[in-house]
């Protein structure tokens, strides 16, 4: 801590002893301009304002806290504004503040937080086993992101957490559903390339990796489909090789039957005509005999 920053909280501290909260309020006004970023400086100037009773302006300190670009540690900024929300038993308010973080964050410990927050928490004196369905759901997106998004390491961990989860308060069926998603670890070897070796071969280094049973099964079932989609593009280009051979053939037989009609027609002239003139050479010759 700075001295700047102890100088604050000094001052800040001596005026609360006093009760002299518009003071604070100046105080914290100052100290959170000089530095925007100090996310527990943003979460002690909302307590203050719940202290005294005032829920609107904590409400508005932590708006305008997470609207900060650069903050430090801005999970203890959040984590404290859901807390306030649940102490205060404003349940919607939390589930809704757990949704935008999501937005922002999609890290694992968020997901599981949520789960549990709103098993742990249900409205209006609802029975906890209520909230069941929307637990798992939440599980259930998680999964579906991470695994989107290729974190290996986390989905292991939400999928081994949602386990617990349903040994704890599930049944048999549910507790198998989640147990079809736990992977299989094995261990692999990758180059790592260093200043030692020159950037050239590099070392080997072992490393844990994850086999997730929905990602192997996936796996045959998206190469049929790559292999399907190469064979219907294939079926297209023969198609279209199919037409144009067609349509090579069909002019070709235009050309033969407009070539070949005329011969065919004058080779049967040709013989018609030989044949008349044998008739008129044989009839010439039997008048000669009868001449003769």
């Amino acid at each position: 801590m700075c001295p700047k920053d102890r100088l604050f909280r000094g001052y800040i501290e001596l005026e609360l002893k006093l009760q002299e909260v518009d003071r604070v309020r100046m105080l914290y006004e100052k100290y959170l301009s000089w530095n925007a970023g100090n996310s527990a400086a943003w979460v002690r100037y909302a307590h203050v304002e719940r202290s005294v009773g005032d829920m609107d302006r904590c409400r508005g300190i932590f708006e305008i806290a997470i609207g900060q670009e650069a903050l430090e540690m801005p999970e203890i900024l959040w984590k404290a504004y859901i807390d306030v929300e649940i102490e205060e038993e404003e349940y919607s308010r939390a589930r809704d503040l757990y949704e935008r973080l999501l937005k922002r964050s999609e890290h694992v410990k968020v997901w599981i937080a949520y789960a549990r927050f709103e098993y742990g928490n249900a409205d209006n004196g609802e029975d906890a086993s209520s909230r069941l369905p929307a637990v798992r759901a939440i599980f259930s997106r998680g999964y579906d992101t991470l695994r989107r998004k290729g974190e290996k390491h986390d989905r292991a961990f939400l999928v081994e957490t949602w386990r617990e989860f349903e040994k704890s308060f599930g049944d048999k069926d549910s507790l198998a559903a989640v147990e079809a998603k736990i992977p299989r670890m094995v261990k692999k070897r990758r180059r790592v390339e260093g200043e030692e070796s020159g950037g050239v071969g590099g070392m080997w280094e072992e490393y844990n990796d994850y086999l997730f049973p929905d990602d192997e099964t996936e796996r045959p079932n998206l190469k049929l489909f790559e292999m399907a989609h190469a064979w219907k593009e294939k079926m297209k280009l023969g198609l279209l090789d199919s037409d144009d051979e067609d349509e090579d053939s069909d002019a070709e037989d235009e050309g033969t039957v407009n070539f070949k009609a005329p011969v065919e027609g004058n080779a049967e002239g040709l013989d018609d005509g030989a044949n008349s003139k044998r008739k008129r050479t044989d009839s010439e010759a039997s008048d000669a005999d009868e001449d003769s």
